[in-house]
């Protein structure tokens, strides 16, 4: 073989070397382009899917919100006397709505619900607000009635230009969870509904709902 044939030999070996090169060096640049297009846009799904989240759950305080307000006036509207209020009408009441149970308090604290239950709800902080005028939305840890965690929404029930009791609709915890659920890629993921602040500021607490499993505790 002569020196010219090696010569040959090792130039097309060279050759098909640089080759190899620019051809791994291509499929590893495309990989790395691929995976960022795929991130970018998971990014943008993720980010989609939480702002849908967000918005949903804006939607639903602000229709729940709404609709005790209208339960309260549409209430005002068939009384003749404060004598009239009855657990009758909370029952009523409560066909309107979407609201896992519903209550009606009055000045000295006696509350009934949709089902003629009665208890005092004078030590809770949506009677003394509800009693003043105001309209919102609290957590409970321990509901009136069913001594479980509850969002109840509240607005005040006026007669004659005076508050005379305080209408309330809640959505217990199983229903918040169902609520609050959300799948990304289709797995259940993390769900946090925060507030400022422990009470009746805000929408209230601290879930976290993962694959069925369920944990509570409050915010700090």
């Amino acid at each position: 073989m002569t020196e010219t044939d090696n010569k040959t030999r090792y130039g097309r070996i060279v050759v098909i070397f640089i080759a190899l090169a620019i051809v791994i060096a291509a499929f590893v640049l495309f990989i790395t382009m691929n995976n960022e297009r795929i991130s970018e846009q998971n990014t943008k799904y993720l980010q989609g899917s939480t702002e849908q989240s967000a918005r949903r759950i804006s939607e639903w305080m602000t229709d729940s919100q709404t609709e005790i307000k209208l339960l309260s006036s549409m209430y005002e509207s068939t009384l003749s006397s404060v004598d009239e209020i009855s657990a009758d009408g909370i029952e009523q009441l409560a066909n309107y709505t979407k609201f896992d149970y519903t209550t009606i308090s009055l000045a000295d604290g006696r509350t009934i619900d949709d089902r003629g239950q009665v208890a005092d709800a004078s030590d809770r902080e949506y009677f003394v607000r509800g009693f003043e005028g105001e309209s919102g939305v609290c957590a409970v840890d321990n509901s009136l009635f069913y001594d479980d965690l509850s969002v109840v929404f509240y607005t005040p029930l006026f007669f004659e230009g005076d508050v005379v009791g305080v209408i309330s609709g809640a959505y217990r915890e199983d229903s918040m969870e169902k609520f609050l659920r959300t799948y990304i890629f289709g797995e259940q993921t993390n769900t946090y509904l925060l507030a400022r602040q422990w009470g009746c500021d805000g929408p209230f607490v601290h879930h976290l709902y993962q694959r069925g499993e369920k944990r509570r505790r409050p915010l700090p």
